[in-house]
């Protein structure tokens, strides 16, 4: 079984259709854990109205993503954890099914696969995914082309390396997958489809130079360069499209990047 955690907090807009896809599912072996930030929009009422498919929710105030993820590991039952916004979905009804067939004889702390990234109104922007071989010598210099959305993780992960350190607000994921590969790598990519549709604009999207700052200090609390000269080109690169994004706004700037 796979658990899913879900940290929500005033998603009202998006949520709905992040619940509905999960409601939809033939297959229902799966578990939904909600952890809420204190919304005070209609995130509540919605959580309320898919209880009958949500195994555990709360709402109270966090320390931030991280903290409501480290609440959700205290509710799961899976062999398997997947972490999603509450912008996200499932990908169509057989998610659920493909997901559990494809995993049942997989060893391995991490899977991923490529997945469908589409806009805030919810158009197909891009594929997002590339095999670990290709993507591993960047990753252990701080760029991080792994989407977490839809990544499943092995229980034992938290049991090997602890959970996600709330003292980041950003980039806490990165910090969890570099502590695990640095000891053991055992990640796989498939070329299946992860089964989640991602929405950009999230806060790693927001706050893209707060990401790259909190790369280079979790790269240094772990004993790598923070500096090389593969991070600063991506820190130049970051800086470009901050101010891009500020000059043109958000949509410009992803029909750009598609293009280039």
């Amino acid at each position: 079984m796979i658990s899913y955690i879900i940290a929500t907090y005033n998603v009202g807009e998006t949520l709905r259709d992040c619940l509905q896809s999960f409601y939809d599912q033939k297959d229902k072996n799966f578990e939904l854990i909600l952890i809420d930030g204190g919304s005070d929009d209609d995130t509540i009422s919605i959580i309320k109205e898919f209880e009958p498919i949500i195994s555990y929710w709360k709402s109270e105030n966090d320390k931030g993503i991280y903290d409501a993820w480290n609440k959700g590991l205290n509710h799961i039952h899976g062999e398997w954890v997947s972490f999603i916004g509450g912008d996200d979905r499932l990908l169509d009804e057989h998610s659920i099914e493909r997901l559990n067939t494809y995993v049942a004889d997989k060893d391995f702390d991490f899977i991923y696969g490529y997945c469908s990234i589409h806009s805030r109104k919810d158009k197909f922007v891009k594929y997002h995914g590339e095999p670990w071989e290709a993507i591993r010598s960047d990753f252990f210099k701080g760029v991080m082309k792994l989407l977490y959305s839809g990544m499943l993780l092995n229980v034992r992960v938290f049991k090997s390396v602890g959970r996600f350190n709330d003292r980041y607000k950003i980039a806490g994921d990165f910090d969890l997958l570099l502590r695990t590969l640095l000891l053991n790598e055992s990640i796989y990519f498939t070329k299946k489809h992860s089964e989640i549709v991602v929405r950009e604009g999230g806060i790693s999207y927001k706050m893209r130079m707060g990401v790259m700052r909190e790369v280079q200090s979790i790269l240094k609390d772990n004993g790598l360069d923070p500096s090389t000269p593969t991070m600063r080109f991506y820190i130049f690169k970051t800086k470009i499209i901050t101010w891009l994004t500020a000059l043109l706004g958000e949509d410009v700037v992803s029909v750009i990047r598609k293009i280039i």
